[in-house]
């Protein structure tokens, strides 16, 4: 029997991206579906815009509160409202593709049984990069989205999950059942963390669907972003505090004095937002130990948990991939054509170095881009360098092409010598017109010294499609 799936979307001022994520729903090929939408007191004219797209479509509910209720309590009242087998979230600034519910009921026929499952995001305006597929902690306690900001095309999906992403979480209703809802004291931020903490410690699993593909758009969040930061901080600690082992926490609190040191020395306005978050935890504590001990909480122990990243502070990731203009950046350099097409950087590119003979941008191990040709290509033009640390060593330098109408493509590999020196290179190669992916992928990579130090593959200059 066909498994009944209810999408389960918030929508607070969401614009016209709204409407495209509702769109994306209703053109699912799974056959058995329900949409319920919530809107979340707008005032941009976002409901008015609704209104008309689900009236006369059975599969899909409208609900407006005339009150924000946070996304905790937004998604509850979806979840209380819906009628499937599996409930699935999805966010208003996001595109699902046709395929995704069908992916994600394929999973759970596949594996019977209460679960949770993660979709596989996508940035919007350049799928070329992952958004995350599945949630993670480190040891400090920060959330962040596994493949954050590194390419699709390359990404290992071997790290396993331990949280699923409110955008494109699916749990079949007996999780719900078991631990129950999101818990509201949250409001944004953390609130999937905590429940699928909570269910993983009633033995119920946290999994991924690559298949199930969702692109998302990143809305512009409005808003003081000192609060939004000052927010996170106290859901962080707070879920910290619920779920961390009481052995562990000596060792966290210990570095959470050191981790306010270091922010008090890069900006003072974020040090105060996080003093602000633990006074305001110190005022709920007697509260918070009260749910710690009525959801079974304190068996989390991130140091000995495979799935937790070892590392203290912010957890590492990729933001520049997500953050920079890139579609709007080209590097074409010196020693181009008129003719040549120049290739739009995508992600995997660090901002301008300037250099007396032409300035340029450092890669890391993976780097992409996009063109559209409007006739064929007979090769790639490529001016790079390696970076000039520590000793030479020979380096595997990879250009991937492929062609997006057709799926055809191909790889051009180098060995180097890893010496510093620019080459100008025009790699042969026959590409078809229309639009073209290219990426560039250098092993092994070599990192900058110092704490921060940026991981450096090439750098590159001149970067198009000679025709």
């Amino acid at each position: 029997m066909t498994l009944a799936m209810t999408v389960v979307m918030l929508n607070r001022n969401g614009g016209p991206l709204v409407e495209r994520a509702v769109r994306s729903i209703q053109a699912q090929r799974h056959p058995r579906f329900e949409l319920v939408v919530l809107d979340n007191g707008s005032n941009d004219g976002s409901y008015e815009r609704l209104v008309p797209l689900v009236r006369d479509d059975p599969r899909c509910k409208l609900v407006r509160s005339e009150t924000n209720l946070g996304c905790a309590g937004g998604r509850n009242f979806g979840i209380r409202e819906s009628s499937g087998d599996v409930i699935c979230l999805i966010d208003n600034d996001a595109e699902a593709e046709p395929e995704w519910l069908a992916f994600l009921a394929a999973h759970f026929e596949r594996a019977p049984g209460d679960r949770i499952v993660a979709s596989k995001l996508l940035v919007g305006h350049s799928p070329e990069v992952l958004n995350g597929l599945g949630g993670s902690l480190n040891l400090q306690g920060f959330g962040f989205d596994i493949g954050y900001g590194e390419p699709a095309a390359f990404h290992a999906a071997d790290q396993r999950p331990l949280y699923a992403c409110g955008n494109g979480f699916s749990a079949t209703r007996g999780v719900f059942e078991r631990v129950g809802l999101f818990d509201e004291d949250f409001v944004n931020y953390y609130e999937d963390v905590d429940l699928c903490l909570r269910a993983r410690a009633v033995g119920i699993p946290i999994e991924t669907e690559p298949g199930a593909v969702i692109r998302h758009f990143l809305l512009k969040e409005g808003g003081n972003a000192i609060e939004k930061v000052e927010l996170c901080e106290k859901n962080r600690i707070r879920c910290a505090l619920l779920h961390f082992r009481t052995r562990y926490l000596p060792r966290w609190l210990a570095s959470e004095v050191r981790f306010l040191r270091a922010r008090r020395d890069v900006d003072e306005h974020l040090a105060q937002a996080y003093l602000r978050a633990w006074r305001w935890n110190l005022r709920k504590l007697s509260r918070t130990l009260r749910r710690r001990v009525s959801i079974g909480g304190g068996r989390l122990r991130p140091d000995r948990l495979a799935e937790v990243q070892p590392s203290w502070g912010f957890p590492d990731w990729r933001p520049y991939n997500i953050e920079a203009p890139v579609d709007q950046v080209l590097l074409h350099g010196d020693g181009v054509e008129a003719s040549d097409v120049p290739v739009r950087l995508r992600y995997g590119w660090y901002y301008v170095d300037p250099d007396p003979e032409g300035h340029f941008r450092w890669t890391d191990g993976f780097a992409g881009g996009v063109a559209t040709l409007e006739r064929p290509a007979r090769g790639i033009r490529l001016t790079y360098c390696h970076p000039p640390i520590g000793e030479p060593l020979p380096r595997v330098v990879e250009v991937f092409w492929e062609h997006v109408e057709s799926g055809t493509g191909g790889r051009i590999t180098r060995l180097e010598d890893g010496l510093v020196r620019w080459r100008p290179e025009v790699l042969d190669v026959e590409i078809p017109a229309g639009e073209v992916r290219l990426h560039l992928v250098t092993w092994p990579t070599r990192q900058e010294p110092g704490l921060g130090g940026r991981v450096l593959g090439v750098g590159a200059r001149t970067w198009a499609l000679v025709i």
